[in-house]
């Protein structure tokens, strides 16, 4: 079994008094996607959020065995880290050459003899995205510009990268295609974090699911397992206790669109080590 590269226990994210993320316990191997979902508000943002930096995270959380706590959003990039956006945050008045090598910089230290534009290169070739490299994101469409975000983020050659809804907006076309590309990344040796509402996306290309409702991790399995239990089921769908998942007329996770995260404002980033 490949080694966990990034590893989280305890993990919690706090909001002034609204605790969004309560101790938990998670792990992303070599080579492997892991799936994160659950309903709206359950806390699948704010998780990226607390374990990129860019809200306050407590717990014990570890990157190829290198502590994490008090580091800021840049040192977790350099180290190794990299995350794409639900906004698809690209800087508009550059070419898609120019968005990929201002993240490409960020992995000099880890890619050797690998010149910046190499990485560059390599990773709008990685993604589709080369023919387009001169054109402005503005001139792109919807499915173009999510590309060009995954390939800002694995431009840095990261060791973990942790992708916010790349599916939100994509036809089903689209959709396959992220999917392959994912899988891709993860036969490459990256590990790959996912949070999306497309359940089909999700449960097609993951090694591993975790489950979190209300901020607290409540199931965690393969993909069957996952879509079969009914603690999940009662989360996404509320109801009593009793949930045949066998039953045809009750829907499971795989037939639900996962709503929109809710968005909260993150509190200062912890002092950097």
């Amino acid at each position: 079994m490949p080694e966990a590269v990034l590893i989280g226990k305890g993990l919690s994210v706090a909001y002034g008094g609204v605790k969004a993320l309560s101790d938990v316990d998670i792990e992303v191997r070599r080579g492997e996607v892991v799936g994160l979902i659950g309903p709206n508000g359950a806390g699948k943002t704010s998780f990226i959020d607390g374990v990129t930096g860019f809200a306050t995270m407590s717990g014990d959380l570890r990157l190829d065995g290198t502590s994490l706590t008090g580091v800021r959003a840049h040192r977790r990039s350099g180290l190794g880290l990299s995350r794409t956006w639900q906004s698809v945050a690209l800087f508009d008045d550059l070419t898609v050459r120019e968005n990929v090598a201002v993240a490409a910089k960020r992995g000099a230290r880890r890619s050797g003899a690998q010149s910046h534009a190499d990485r560059v290169q390599g990773a709008m070739d990685r993604v589709g995205i080369a023919e387009h490299a001169s054109r402005l994101p503005g001139e792109l469409s919807h499915g173009q510009r999510v590309l060009v975000g995954v390939a800002r983020a694995i431009a840095a050659e990261p060791q973990v990268v942790l992708m916010d809804e790349p599916a939100a907006g994509l036809d089903d076309a689209e959709g396959r295609e992220l999917g392959l590309f994912i899988r891709k990344l993860a036969s490459e040796g990256m590990g790959i974090l996912l949070v999306d509402h497309d359940m089909n996306l999700v449960l097609d290309v993951c090694d591993r699911l975790y489950v979190l409702d209300f901020g607290r991790l409540i199931a965690s399995g393969s993909p069957q397992e996952i879509s079969n239990d009914p603690a999940v089921i009662r989360a996404y769908l509320g109801g009593g206790d009793e949930v045949d998942s066998a039953d045809p007329d009750v829907v499971t996770p795989a037939d639900i669109a996962d709503a929109d995260e809710i968005e909260l404002e993150p509190v200062d980033i912890e002092e950097e080590k």
